[in-house]
């Protein structure tokens, strides 16, 4: 990522600093690229990810939790939060 950032010398972040942006991306650089507009950080990009994320969650909770199958959901849900701490540290 470091030379992501050095290849964008002064950006605008939109103020956030670089290692939340890394976090709200993954760190994942063609997703990171997406979010560059006119030499600033948009994060705009991101709504149509959110957007799936969110999707697929409630898909999931209908498939199991709100028919019985509270195990899977919570299995889910703690994979989900490890996944969450793996990008934030």
């Amino acid at each position: 990522m470091k030379c992501w950032w050095n290849h964008r010398p002064g950006m605008d972040l939109g103020g956030y600093s670089e290692e939340e942006i890394e976090v709200l991306t993954g760190c994942i650089p063609l997703l990171l690229n997406q979010c560059v507009v006119n030499g600033r950080i948009d994060l705009t990009a991101l709504t149509p990810v959110a957007v799936k994320a969110a999707e697929f969650t409630k898909t999931t909770r209908e498939k199991t939790n709100d028919v019985g199958n509270w195990q899977d959901w919570n299995l889910y849900v703690r994979l989900a939060q490890l996944f969450t701490m793996e990008l934030t540290f």
